[in-house]
């Protein structure tokens, strides 16, 4: 993030308070950097959007591997991937709401999503089609 910005090369936001948006935001802090200027460009838009933007306009972005595998027409690639403040998990949490939540449904779907055969399914989900898994399992029991 500290060199995209000390060249002030093309980068393109979600800017839309997403998920993405917010960890994009805490890389950018986590840079001491308040991006802005004609190379930061805030696009507003969804992910796929978002990507095919950056692609026209020769820009980084910030983006999950299953979005960008899904999405076509790119003409661009991955330039940084793997470190641990660009994880991104997905909790499952049951939680009641004062006895408006089927506690026990939720119970079972928790169960159910880090059973082995779905942490499977995850860490082969897009494989056939993409040639490389859209999501890295990681339940915890």
């Amino acid at each position: 993030m500290t060199l995209i910005a000390q060249q002030q090369a093309p980068f393109a936001s979600r800017a839309d308070d997403s998920g993405t948006h917010a960890k994009e935001l805490s890389l950018w802090e986590a840079a001491g950097i308040k991006p802005s200027g004609s190379w930061y460009i805030e696009t507003g838009q969804g992910m796929g959007e978002t990507l095919t933007i950056a692609s026209q306009k020769q820009a980084y972005t910030l983006s999950d591997r299953g979005t960008f595998l899904a999405t076509g027409n790119l003409q661009s690639k991955i330039e940084f991937q793997g470190s641990a403040d660009l994880q991104n998990p997905t909790d499952v949490i049951v939680v009641d709401h004062g006895g408006t939540t089927n506690v026990a449904c939720a119970e079972e779907f928790s169960q159910w999503i880090r059973s082995g055969p779905v942490q499977q399914s995850i860490a082969h989900f897009g494989v056939e089609k993409y040639g490389q898994p859209l999501f890295f399992p990681d339940a915890r029991s």
